[in-house]
């Protein structure tokens, strides 16, 4: 696959403080996220645990030269640390949510090989996604959406006789889970993607080296991202797991 990303269809200094992170790059400081975490190193560790430390240098590391070069897996980490209930996840839902976020922060309105050889990109803000809902601000939303169940007429869940209703909410755009939570279907074709797609998504597989248990990845549509790449590298499709459908 070449870096023109013609992606087949297969199926800075950081002071961290309790509630709130500041970034400070060149003396300036920029209040970037409120962190949910009541400790993120601690935090931190867990993630690199739960990711079996794929890419655990960008994880740890902060490269503050300019705001652009913090890497997309430190955006992706402070980004979950925003998550209302953060220190109560999971394992697996720690990586899921760290492996969305580092998606989204690696193809969301970034440069790569081919948009810096295309003028149409020349001296213009870089184009995001075109949908991204439930991805960037949302601080109580689950990739995976939920469903709650709730007895009526009186009854209680035990009895025989229940009506139950379920209200359904939601997840992220583009994702869709099993029973269990975990991801099988990314489909963020025609989306505007660009940078350079991440390694991370092998986070979602159902096995191999760095199934974490947030996954069970069938299918992976990224279909009509003309400006997305893959660096030159896309042995990781190899590494999807044994569901990912082909077609």
């Amino acid at each position: 696959m070449s870096s023109s990303a013609t992606f087949l269809r297969k199926g800075l200094s950081v002071l961290l403080l309790t509630t709130v992170s500041l970034l400070v790059i060149s003396d300036v400081t920029i209040m970037v996220v409120k962190a949910q975490t009541t400790d993120i190193e601690t935090l931190r560790n867990r993630v690199i645990d739960a990711v079996k430390g794929l890419n655990e240098g960008a994880l740890r590391g902060f490269f503050a030269d300019t705001a652009d070069n913090i890497s997309y897996q430190s955006k992706a980490f402070l980004h979950l640390s925003e998550q209302v209930g953060v220190d109560g996840f999971s394992d697996p839902k720690l990586a899921q949510y760290y492996a969305l976020y580092c998606i989204y922060h690696a193809t969301n309105g970034v440069a790569n090989d081919i948009t810096d050889a295309d003028v149409r990109f020349e001296n213009i803000v870089m184009p995001e996604w075109l949908i991204a809902t439930n991805w960037m601000d949302e601080t109580t939303v689950d990739p995976c959406g939920t469903t709650t169940i709730t007895p009526t007429n009186g009854t209680t869940v035990t009895s025989v006789a229940t009506t139950l209703s379920a209200t359904i909410s939601a997840g992220w755009f583009g994702v869709t889970c099993d029973v269990e939570g975990r991801v099988v279907a990314l489909d963020l074709f025609e989306n505007f993607l660009t940078g350079i797609w991440p390694e991370e998504i092998l986070l979602l597989a159902s096995d191999g080296a760095f199934s974490s248990g947030a996954g069970n990845l069938e299918r992976l549509d990224l279909y009509q991202n003309e400006f997305l790449s893959n660096g030159g590298d896309s042995t990781w499709m190899s590494d999807l797991g044994l569901n990912m459908s082909e077609y």
